[in-house]
């Protein structure tokens, strides 16, 4: 490939990491949809023992913090990325 046509890919792959993949706008959707199916998975209606991936309920509490945590670091290395081109 061309050094233009890489640099357009690299144009149109800019406002994809910085829009999509923000990561405040993910963080809220992480804490809206953990909200949501929380009394699915850790409450009374939640997951049977024995029919569970859950170690503890608390893996499931945890969770929004961890993909929070895992998207900002990803977001940086994209950036970091792109930058660098």
């Amino acid at each position: 490939m061309s050094g233009k046509k890489i640099s357009v890919l690299f144009a149109s792959a800019l406002p994809v990491a910085t829009n999509s993949f923000e990561p405040e706008k993910t963080e809220g959707l992480y804490t809206r949809y953990h909200s949501m199916i929380e009394p699915y998975v850790t409450g009374t209606e939640g997951e049977t023992e024995g029919y569970t991936h859950l170690e503890s309920p608390e893996d499931f509490t945890s969770s929004p913090n961890e993909s929070t945590e895992y998207t900002y670091s990803r977001y940086g290395a994209v950036m970091e990325f792109i930058s660098g081109q």
